[in-house]
């Protein structure tokens, strides 16, 4: 239980000072560089190739300390068929469909969207 409080809080409370990522529009900007490249080989130029990663690497990590620092039960339960590219699209999909997580802090808003999109079965 303790290590899932420590999880909600770092997606509930981490610092915008550091963050490059902090709304949802900042997850979009980020992210669109990373879905118009799925498919391609060539990647434009420097400022592209360092959204994409900022993207992945937001999605990479949220997914990654959800794993390792929940006990108990988890709050989503990803299929053993899931990447990357589409947890990426859950979450643009899910800021694009609520436009009100365009400006909000970015932690619930991928915590609402995981949890909508990858529920656990009980």
């Amino acid at each position: 239980m303790k290590k899932l409080i420590i999880v909600l809080a770092l997606l509930f409370n981490y610092s915008p000072t550091y963050a490059v990522v902090n709304t949802g529009a900042d997850l979009i900007e980020k992210c669109d560089s990373y879905i118009s490249y799925m498919g391609n080989k060539d990647i434009p130029d420097s400022n592209f190739a360092y959204a994409m990663g900022i993207c992945m690497g937001f999605v990479d990590g949220v997914v990654y300390t959800h794993s390792v620092a929940r006990t108990g039960s988890p709050i989503w339960c990803l299929p053993n068929n899931v990447n990357s590219d589409a947890i990426i699209r859950v979450l643009v999909n899910h800021i694009r469909d609520n436009p009100d997580a365009m400006q909000k802090n970015l932690g619930p808003v991928v915590l609402v969207a995981m949890v909508n999109a990858f529920p656990c079965d009980e």
